[in-house]
């Protein structure tokens, strides 16, 4: 349970990091390596979410956010579409 708890705590932590840095994004996106991390942030911040029961609506949130910025991420328009079929949203 300790862990879980853990896990809860990172995915808020992670989701401010991601938050501040799709907003630093255009000042950023010629840093090399920038969007990279960010994509690895990103993916790391939706296993969490999933790891700790996150609802099916914070994940579409953070998944439509995701595809703003990396739009050719075919796995990820897949789990969005799952999400929104899940939702009952066409």
């Amino acid at each position: 349970m300790l862990r879980l708890g853990r896990k809860a705590d990172a995915v808020n932590h992670w989701r401010a990091l991601a938050r501040l840095w799709r907003q630093q994004f255009k000042q950023l996106a010629e840093e090399a390596g920038f969007k990279q991390r960010l994509q690895s942030l990103e993916q790391r911040l939706l296993t969490l979410m999933m790891e700790t029961g996150a609802s099916p609506e914070e994940l579409l949130e953070e998944s439509e956010a995701t595809l703003k910025f990396d739009p050719e991420n075919h796995d990820l328009r897949l789990k969005t579409a799952e999400l929104l079929m899940e939702l009952g949203k066409p």
